[in-house]
């Protein structure tokens, strides 16, 4: 599967491959979608999915394919929450980390590949942050200096390519860094972020625990005991969720 073959991506597949990396008691929801909607198809599109005020102020200066996936993504979430996607006085937009505004007693995140749109979210109280990722499709080797820390290597993983390996960690630390958003009030970046695989559990998933470099950040998250979460990878896709656990 890959980014340009919107028609292999079974989305059966994903719910099968994702239910496993998830703890029973967190809801989440696929969406395939068009990016490239344009003239009537998108005024429609638009009028199907409104949002908020406060939303609409999200994408006031976004390209159309960035809208098509924040619409989405919240037509998605709103599904999850139990309301009509017409309705818009509960407002997702995002607050002042770039984060959404999820409803009180609730936590979720929101990826975003390949025309596949992605929604987790949970009101368990075993959870104080929860991030996803989804990446599909070509992977740039040039972003290793950005994902990489001082202590990890790309030579560990003998079943994937270093490409895959690299489009892994990314796609952890894409999940660590969003299930830590809403709390963060300084920039945390990936190679602040370590790693460290603890063990396959079973169709190429494997679990993940994670540490942050950058001990002043760290220490803002409230009661944080752990950062623990899984992966699925192969050679043309990753998805991954991460939770923050606290004491």
């Amino acid at each position: 599967m890959c980014a340009n073959n919107k028609q292999l991506i079974n989305t059966n597949w994903l719910v099968e491959t994702f239910s496993m990396l998830v703890p029973e008691y967190i809801h989440f929801g696929f969406r395939i979608y068009n990016d490239a909607l344009s003239g009537d198809d998108l005024k429609r599109f638009r009028l199907n999915i409104p949002l908020s005020k406060q939303e609409q102020k999200d994408i006031q200066h976004v390209v159309v394919k960035r809208e098509i996936e924040y619409r989405t993504g919240r037509a998605l979430a709103r599904r999850l929450l139990g309301l009509n996607r017409q309705d818009t006085h509960i407002s997702l937009h995002k607050n002042e980390n770039g984060a959404p505004s999820w409803p009180a007693g609730s936590i979720g995140s929101i990826s975003h590949s390949a025309s596949v749109c992605i929604v987790a979210m949970t009101s368990n109280k075993d959870f104080t942050g929860i991030g996803i990722d989804i990446e599909y499709g070509n992977f740039e080797p040039d972003f290793q200096d950005y994902i990489l820390d001082g202590n990890e290597s790309l030579d560990y993983s003998g079943e994937l390519s270093k490409l895959a390996t690299l489009r892994r960690l990314f796609c952890c630390k894409e999940a660590i860094y969003k299930s830590m958003e809403r709390y963060l009030t300084e920039p945390v970046y990936f190679n602040d972020i370590s790693v460290r695989f603890t063990k396959p559990v079973r169709n190429g998933i494997i679990e993940f625990e994670a540490m942050l470099n950058k001990n002043t950040a760290y220490k803002k998250i409230p009661h944080l005991a752990s950062i623990q979460g899984s992966v699925y990878s192969d050679e043309n896709m990753a998805m991954s969720i991460a939770l923050l656990c606290p004491v």
